[in-house]
Parts: C-alpha cells; structure tokens; sequence
C-alpha cells in the first residue's frame, strides 16, 4: 500500500505546471524563449481573440486648406447702349468701313508684333482726346478674329481716367488696381467677353496719384503673368505728354503703339511724344481721322486708321 500511495503521490506532482516567478510570461521559459509545448499551444488557443482597435490618425497641426477657384466674370459686349458704341464698332457692325479699318489696323500690328516677338502692346497718343482708348478697345476686338487660337487681353492702366467701364458696359468687382494692390486675385479681377478668345481686366474706380502702383515690382509680376495666360495684350495707358504713367507701363511692356488724330494732335507734340517713347519698342503710329477716310454711318468719330512706320517715315 505504501508503495502504491508513493506512486500516486508522484505522479500528480509530474502533472502540477511549474509555479510562474512574478513579472514572467507562463508561454516563455527562463531565458526568455517561447515555449513550443503542447501546453503553451493549448493555452493560446484557448485564449479570446482580442478585439482590434481601429487606428485613429493624428491631426497634423497644419491641415491642408481648401482653395476654392473665384466664379468667373462674365460680359455681354455685343448689346448696344444708349449713347455712343463706337468703342465696340468692330463686334457691333462688323462690315461697316470703320470695323474694316480696325481689322487693317489689328493685321499691321500682329504682322510688326510677330516679327519682333512682342506680346504686350501699349497703346497711348500725345494728349487726350486723340481716340487711344477707342483704337484700344477695336484693335483687340479686332484681333480675336485674325486667329482663334488666340486669345487676347485688353488692360486698363489709365488709371486717373478709367473709362473702360463706361465704354464697354462692363460691372466690375475687382479692378486692375486691386490686383496691383494686393487685395484681389488676378483671377477674380478678369473678366470674360462673349467675343470669343477676349478678355478685359479693367479698372474699378479712378486715382489721383497712382504713380507708386505702376512702379512698383507687382505691374512688372502682373504684366508677365498675363503674357503666360494670353497670347496679346493690348494695354490702354493715360497720354504720354500729360503724365508718366505711360512710360512706367512701357517699361515693362514688349512694344509701343502711339495714336494721333489728324486735324488736331499738332506735329510738335505729336514728334515731342516720339522722342519720349523708347525708339526699340515703337511698332508705328495709327493716324485718326485721316482726309481719305470715309464716314462709317453713325460712327464717324472712328473712321479709317492706319499704321504709320516711325522708323522710316517722319510724321507729318
């Protein structure tokens, strides 16, 4: 009997599992090994799987902001107003003698542009009331349709007497002079005509002094970023002989455009502007009111223009 309780007595020590030293993982061995025996596999199986826990990331300091693109401006042109719409003649009567002169006149310029690799064209006159603004606004009219792959800006830099406005029918939000300022987008500020391939950026409201705005590195970061997004810029400026304005644009313009009105821009301010003007950037001289021009039904103060070369012809 003695021998038989010895023998019970040792084999249910051999079944006991080893006491477990505190901090000691009971699937691993003394030195730190897992165990491979049947009764560490036993246990792991027998264990709840555990839930997992989604991974929750963590919000960076600086989250990307979303930048939403500014509703496009939009004009209708081709409506006429009360008044005079001689600034629009080219799209408003396109076979009157007047739009067939705008489209001469747009040819020359393309024609001297191209060959001297200019884009930007500044287009100014002697002294107020030669008709700069009413040749600015047909010659780029008047280039949309030379190329359709083209597209063509008219920019307002006359900003002591913004007229752009008035002459066009346009409501603007955000002006040339915001722009220049800082406090508005090139986006926001350019609006888009219903004459295809032409756009405007015009000026919101007059300045008496904007000297600083167009001599200021941003007209020189505006003028480059337009020639990136069109393919020509027609710039109307202030003229030469009233104010500086215009040799500021000009600086930092590709060509010059210089219009006269014959019968009035006398020959002394008309060569005086000549030599104010940087000889390499003069593309010519479009004369208004020339005594072969012929009425253009009600538009008579837009008659036939051309372009006189500069460089090879004295004004008369």
């Amino acid at each position: 009997m003695g021998e038989i309780s010895e023998a019970l007595r040792r084999a249910r020590s051999l079944e006991r599992p080893p006491p477990v030293s505190p901090g000691r993982d009971p699937d691993r061995n003394e030195s730190g090994e897992a165990e491979l025996g049947d009764g560490a596999a036993a246990r792991k199986a027998a264990e709840p799987p555990r839930p997992r826990v989604p991974r929750v990331p963590v919000e960076s300091e600086e989250q990307p902001s979303i930048v939403s693109r500014p509703v496009v401006a939009r004009a209708d042109i081709t409506r006429e107003d009360e008044g005079s719409n001689v600034e629009r003649i080219s799209v408003l009567e396109p076979n009157s003698p007047a739009a067939s002169s705008a489209r001469q006149l747009a040819q020359q310029v393309k024609r001297r542009a191209v060959l001297r690799g200019m884009r930007s064209i500044v287009v100014t006159s002697p002294l107020s009331g030669d008709g700069k603004t009413t040749t600015s606004c047909n010659l780029a009219i008047a280039s949309t349709g030379l190329d359709r792959s083209r597209s063509v800006a008219l920019v307002e830099l006359d900003l002591r007497r913004p007229s752009l406005a008035r002459c066009l029918g346009l409501e603007v939000r955000q002006g040339i002079e915001d722009v220049l300022e800082g406090k508005a987008r090139l986006d926001e500020a350019v609006i888009e005509t219903n004459v295809p391939g032409l756009s405007i950026l015009a000026a919101r409201e007059g300045r008496l002094a904007p000297e600083q705005l167009l001599a200021s590195e941003n007209l020189r970061k505006l003028i480059q970023s337009l020639e990136e997004r069109f393919s020509l810029l027609i710039i109307d400026t202030p003229p030469v002989l009233m104010v500086a304005d215009a040799l500021s644009v000009i600086d930092v313009a590709d060509g010059c455009l210089l219009v006269a009105r014959a019968g009035r821009s006398a020959t002394a301010s008309v060569r005086s502007a000549i030599e104010q003007l940087p000889a390499e950037k003069m593309l010519g001289c479009s004369l208004n009111f020339s005594r072969d021009s012929r009425p253009a039904g009600n538009y008579d103060a837009y008659p036939n223009a051309y372009v006189q070369d500069l460089s090879s012809e004295e004004s008369e």
